[in-house]
C-alpha cells in the first residue's frame, strides 16, 4: 500500500468520526494526520473541510473562521487541478456553518440574504460549481445540494429545485440530495394551486423512500433522518388519506401528434430547458407542464375593478414579454428555408473574422434584451406595491444603491419597506438583485449594455480557433446562447417569486380583513381572431 492510499484511509476514518458526531476524537485524529503529513497538500486541503465540520459540531466559530482564512489564502496560490473545486466547496460550507451558528444565537440581520456569511457562501459554492469537473461525483452532488439548500433558504425555490435535479442527475440514489429535494417540494406545494396535493404527495413519497432506504442509517446522520421524518409526518397529517399519499405522480406524456413541426420543436426545447412558467414540478413531460397558467392575484374591494385590471394588465405585459422572449430564443435555434431566404434579403458585411450577423443571431439577441427588460418591470411593480416612492422612469432592477434602486438606499442598506414586508419571496427578488450588485451577474449586465447601447458581435469560429478571450462588445455564439437560456430561467423564477410574494401579502391581508374584500375572477381572452 503506497502513501497516497494510506492517507486516503486516514481521511475516511476522520470523516466517519465526524459523521458519527465524535468531534473531539476526530480533531485529535486530524491533528495527528497533519503532523504526520505536513507537506501533503491533499491532507492540508481536506483538513480545512474537516475543521469546518468539527467546528460546526462543537459550535466553535473561531475554529471555522481560522479554516476559512487558511482556505482563502490557499486560493491565492497555485493549487493542483484536482483540488480547485474542493477548496471553494469547503469555504462555502464554512460560511454556511457560521451562519447556522449565528442563527441559533439570533445574531442574523432582519433581511436574511443581506448576511455577509450568506453572500460569501453563495460566492464560493458558485465557484465550486464552476470548477466541479475537477472533483469526484460525490463531491459534485454535495456542491449542487448545498447550493440548492442555500437557495431554498433564501426563498429562491424554483432555482433550488433545478439544482437538486442537477445533483440527482449525477447520482439518482444520493439520499441527502433526494431528502432535501423532498423538503423543497413541501415548501413549494402551497403555491402550486391545482397541483398542491400532487406536489405534497411527491414530497412525501420522496422523504419516506429516503428514510426507508437500507443505507440511510450509515449515509445520513440522525439529525437529517429526524428532519425528513418530521416533514413526512406533517404531510401525512395534513392530507390524512393513505390512498392519496400512495397515488402515482407519473402522468401520461403530452400528445404532440396534432402539433406542427415547429410547435413540436418549441415544446420540446422549452420543456428540456425548463422554460414553461407553471408549478408542475412533479412531472415535466405532461400536458400540464407545457403551458404557462400561473398568474398574479388581487385582493381588494370588489367595487374597485380598475385597480385589479391595472394590476392584471401590468402582469399581462410581463408574461407577454416572457412569452415573446422565449419564442425568439426558440426561433434562433430552428433553421428554416423561409427564414434563411428572409435573412439573405438584407445586406450584411462579412468582416472575415468569424463574426456572425443574421436573422437567427438577431432573434437570439432580441430574446436576451426582451428577457432582461422584464426585470425592470418587476422593479417598477415592487416600487408601486410596496410604496418605495421612487420615480418609475428611473428605476432599474440592477441599479446600484441610490434613487434608481428599489432594493437598496444611497448608503447601500436594504430599503426599510422591503425589510418590513417580512416576505421571503420578495426577499428572494432582493437576493437576485444583489447578484447584479456583487458582480455575480456582471457578465449578464455587460451583454445587455452592449446590445442596447453599443454593439455585440457574436463570434462563431471553428473549434481550432476557439478562444474565450472575448471583449465587452464580443461574445462566442455558444456563450450567448447559454447566457440567454440562463437569463430566461432566472426571469421565469423571478416572475414566480413575484406571484408568490403577492400571494403571501394577500394571505396576511385575509387574516386581517377576512373575505370582506374579495378576489377577482379572470377571463382568458387573447383576441387572436
Amino acid at each position: 500500500m503506497n502513501k497516497a492510499q494510506l492517507i486516503d484511509i486516514e481521511m475516511k476514518k476522520i470523516e466517519s468520526l465526524i459523521t458519527d458526531g465524535q468531534y473531539e476524537i476526530a480533531l485529535v485524529a486530524l491533528q495527528a494526520a497533519q503532523a504526520k503529513h505536513p507537506n501533503d497538500l491533499t491532507t492540508q486541503v481536506n483538513a480545512l473541510g474537516f475543521l469546518i465540520d468539527i467546528g460546526s459540531g462543537l459550535g466553535d466559530q473561531t475554529m471555522i473562521r481560522k479554516a476559512i482564512d487558511a482556505g482563502t489564502d490557499s486560493l491565492k496560490r497555485p493549487i493542483p487541478e484536482e483540488l480547485k473545486g474542493l477548496l471553494p466547496y469547503w469555504l462555502g460550507n464554512g460560511y454556511l456553518e457560521l451562519f447556522a451558528i449565528a442563527l441559533k444565537s439570533n445574531e442574523i440581520p432582519r433581511l436574511l440574504c443581506s448576511s455577509p456569511e450568506i453572500q460569501n457562501a453563495k460566492k464560493f459554492l458558485r465557484m465550486a460549481i464552476a470548477t466541479a469537473d475537477s472533483v469526484d461525483s460525490e463531491i459534485q452532488v454535495r456542491i449542487h445540494t448545498n447550493y440548492a439548500n442555500l437557495l431554498d433558504n433564501l426563498g429562491r425555490r424554483v432555482e433550488a429545485l433545478l439544482e437538486y435535479d442537477k445533483a440527482i442527475n449525477i447520482d439518482k440514489n444520493h439520499l441527502m440530495a433526494r431528502g432535501n429535494q423532498g423538503m423543497a417540494l413541501k415548501a413549494m406545494a402551497p403555491l402550486c394551486g391545482p397541483y398542491e396535493i400532487p406536489t405534497y404527495v411527491k414530497a412525501y413519497q420522496t422523504l419516506v423512500s429516503v428514510n426507508n432506504d437500507p443505507d440511510s442509517n450509515h449515509l445520513l446522520d440522525a439529525r437529517a433522518r429526524a428532519i425528513f421524518q418530521e416533514c413526512a409526518e406533517m404531510i401525512e397529517k395534513g392530507i390524512n388519506n393513505p390512498d392519496v399519499l400512495n397515488m402515482s405522480t407519473v402522468h401520461q406524456r403530452y400528445d404532440d401528434s396534432s402539433m406542427s413541426e415547429f410547435e413540436r420543436f418549441y415544446v420540446s426545447y422549452c420543456s428540456e430547458k425548463s422554460l414553461f412558467m407553471n408549478f408542475h414540478f412533479v412531472d415535466c413531460n405532461c400536458e400540464a407542464s407545457i403551458v404557462d397558467p400561473v398568474f398574479i392575484s388581487h385582493y381588494g374591494p370588489l367595487s374597485d375593478q380598475k385597480a385589479a385590471h391595472e394590476l392584471f394588465k401590468s402582469f399581462n405585459q410581463m408574461k407577454e414579454d416572457y412569452m415573446s422572449a422565449r419564442l425568439m430564443l426558440v426561433e434562433s435555434q430552428y433553421r428554416r428555408e423561409d427564414l434563411d431566404s428572409i435573412s439573405m434579403r438584407t445586406l450584411i458585411a462579412d468582416t472575415y473574422d468569424y463574426s456572425a450577423f443574421n436573422i437567427y443571431i438577431a432573434y437570439l439577441k432580441a430574446a436576451f434584451k426582451q428577457a432582461y427588460g422584464i426585470l425592470d418591470k418587476i422593479a417598477v411593480f415592487v416600487n408601486k406595491r410596496y410604496g418605495i416612492g421612487l420615480c418609475d422612469r428611473r428605476i432599474a432592477f440592477d441599479a446600484e444603491p441610490g434613487d434608481r434602486s428599489v432594493w437598496v438606499d444611497e448608503s447601500g442598506n436594504p430599503r426599510e419597506k422591503i425589510v418590513q414586508a417580512n416576505n421571503i419571496y420578495l426577499h428572494a427578488l432582493y437576493d437576485i438583485s444583489s447578484d447584479f450588485r456583487n458582480g455575480t451577474l456582471l457578465n449578464v449586465k455587460v451583454i445587455r449594455n452592449a446590445l442596447v447601447h453599443r454593439k455585440l458581435t457574436v463570434q462563431n469560429p471553428p473549434t481550432s480557433k476557439l478562444s474565450r478571450a472575448i471583449g465587452k462588445e464580443s461574445i462566442l455564439y455558444e456563450d450567448l446562447l447559454s447566457e440567454t437560456e440562463s437569463l430566461l430561467q432566472l426571469v421565469k423564477a423571478a416572475l414566480i417569486y413575484l406571484i408568490a410574494a403577492v400571494d403571501r401579502d394577500i394571505s396576511h391581508q385575509k387574516k386581517k380583513h377576512g373575505d370582506a374584500r374579495g378576489t377577482f375572477t379572470l377571463g382568458n381572452g387573447q383576441y387572436l381572431d
